[in-house]
């Protein structure tokens, strides 16, 4: 994690209560000094993806019919983030 954060950097953190958690504390993010956003848990940062790609907010991205989170695919079963899909435009793989 040494390259997500520098001296000077400010991190979030959230605390669980969990008595079967090894460590209580979980990092969730990181604003650089430069004011750039480091999204350290992964579960967060395709929540925020998540919620954009639903609310149309990436251009790029936006007029797909479905959205699929955790898709597995190909002969090696890897697994994307969130597979978009239309009848009108190829399927996009994220």
């Amino acid at each position: 994690m040494t390259g997500h954060a520098t001296p000077g950097d400010t991190v979030w953190y959230s605390t669980s209560a969990s008595l079967t958690r090894k460590h209580p504390h979980s990092w969730e993010l990181t604003e650089t000094q430069q004011g750039d956003w480091i999204y350290v848990n992964t579960l967060r940062a395709n929540g925020l993806v998540r919620e954009a790609l639903k609310a149309g907010q990436i251009a790029e991205l936006f007029g797909y019919d479905t959205l699929l989170p955790e898709v597995k695919y190909g002969a090696e079963n890897s697994q994307i983030d969130f597979l978009l899909q239309a009848s009108d435009r190829r399927s996009c793989y994220i």
